[in-house]
């Protein structure tokens, strides 16, 4: 019937409505956050943790005379010394333009490794969390749901990767098995990853159905009074 449509048309208008109002407030709960700054925090835990230093110069023109490259990491182990060079990035970049961006930073800031950190699995060209080749990497950390796993991961790849550079062959730690954990702990990553963005889209969509449901026992109850009211003897 004409009113049956026009209920379901209310329905799917208050749902888009609801939908719209949690983005809206995701969204705004963290409008101003610096996202250059938010990477470096965490990339500086997960440095210190291994004795390594992390110092912001994105504002510092470097050897090649750009600011290219936002965050510097010293590794400072006693089998290698060397440093690897951080790209934050909040826009998204095709997977060429990404490699010429992290050549030029690894360039630019004398570095032998060097990450693009992406703010969202939307904007990065990488299929996984974490996407490494050769001396270069790939890593999201969302600024949504700031996970630092993977961006641990990643840093530590680097100062592994930095010192193979650095140090003889004969030293270091076991490549095959360095590099069979790195690939088991991408996977794991990137199941999590998957996990978590299922149940924040289920999380929305309760929310979303709750406002839903709570306008329309409202809306029972208000029906039911005036019933009751027409009715009453």
């Amino acid at each position: 019937s004409a009113e049956l449509r026009a209920e379901l048309q209310g329905l799917a208008v208050a749902f888009g409505a609801h939908e719209g109002r949690t983005t809206e407030h995701a969204r705004s709960a963290i409008k101003g956050v610096d996202y250059e700054h938010a990477v470096l925090a965490a990339v500086t835990a997960a440095a210190a943790a291994h004795g390594d230093t992390a110092k912001h110069v994105g504002m510092e023109p470097g050897a090649s005379g750009s600011k290219k490259g936002d965050i510097v990491v010293t590794v400072d182990s006693t089998e290698a010394a060397g440093r690897y060079v951080i790209e934050a990035k909040d826009t998204r970049m095709g997977l060429a333009a990404t490699w010429r961006e992290l050549d030029a930073a690894m360039a630019n800031r004398d570095a032998c490794v060097g990450l693009v950190v992406f703010a969202s699995t939307e904007s990065s060209p990488a299929s996984q969390p974490c996407l490494f080749n050769g001396e270069r990497g790939i890593v999201t950390l969302d600024r949504f749901d700031p996970d630092p796993t993977a961006l641990q991961l990643a840093c530590l790849w680097a100062r592994w990767t930095v010192q193979r550079r650095s140090a003889p062959p004969s030293t270091g730690p076991d490549e095959a098995r360095i590099t069979a954990a790195v690939e088991r702990a991408q996977r794991a990553i990137a199941k999590a990853t998957d996990i978590r963005r299922n149940h924040s889209t289920a999380a929305r969509a309760l929310e979303s159905a709750q406002g839903i449901l709570d306008d329309l026992t409202a809306e029972i109850r208000a029906a039911l009074s005036e019933i009751a009211s027409e009715v009453r003897v």
